[in-house]
């Protein structure tokens, strides 16, 4: 634990520098005045998206509950744009820079659907199941030959080999 805190302060120590460069060479470009400008603009988009996307997240996932739907995807979506919120609440052009980019829908959607894989992976299946519903699976099973006789097999396969591949789709529940 101590570990990941001490990895943490370093990680936000070196953000903190790459930030601080990023508007130094900015500002060069442009002016410390648009610079400045800039980072207030995209802290108070960040403040005003961060009350609207919780808003919109809890209330679509009251509405997803209530219905007897199951939330998942509401909470995983308001997760994402809470988090491109924060990126760009947080003073720095880099992390605006990120936070804008997980409101674009084609990444957004993407890291929506990185995030639930990785709860897929990480909650046990039963949460998982009442999070996000059945989970689309699709597996292969390979029925071996019987046992070849002396020679080899009448339709072209070596004796041995796999007699046929069954693809089978279904649903975990």
């Amino acid at each position: 634990m101590a570990r990941k805190f001490g990895q943490f302060i370093i990680g936000a120590a070196l953000l903190a520098v790459v930030e601080l460069l990023i508007a130094i060479w900015v500002a060069g470009l442009i002016g410390a005045g648009w610079t400045l400008l800039i980072l207030v603009a995209m802290s108070a988009s960040g403040a005003i998206l961060l009350r609207r996307e919780g808003l919109r997240s809890w209330r679509r996932f009251r509405e997803v509950v209530n219905a007897g739907g199951r939330p998942g995807s509401e909470v995983i979506d308001g997760l994402v744009g809470l988090g491109a919120g924060l990126l760009l609440f947080v003073p720095g052009l880099l992390t605006g820079a990120i936070g804008l980019a997980c409101l674009i829908p084609p990444a957004r959607r993407q890291l929506a659907r990185r995030l639930q894989d990785t709860a897929a992976r990480r909650l046990s299946p039963r949460v998982v199941n009442d999070l996000f519903g059945p989970r689309r699976v699709k597996a292969t099973r390979t029925v071996p030959a019987p046992a070849a006789a002396a020679g080899p097999a009448t339709d072209g396969r070596p004796p041995g080999g796999p007699a046929s591949t069954d693809v089978i789709e279904g649903e975990i529940v």
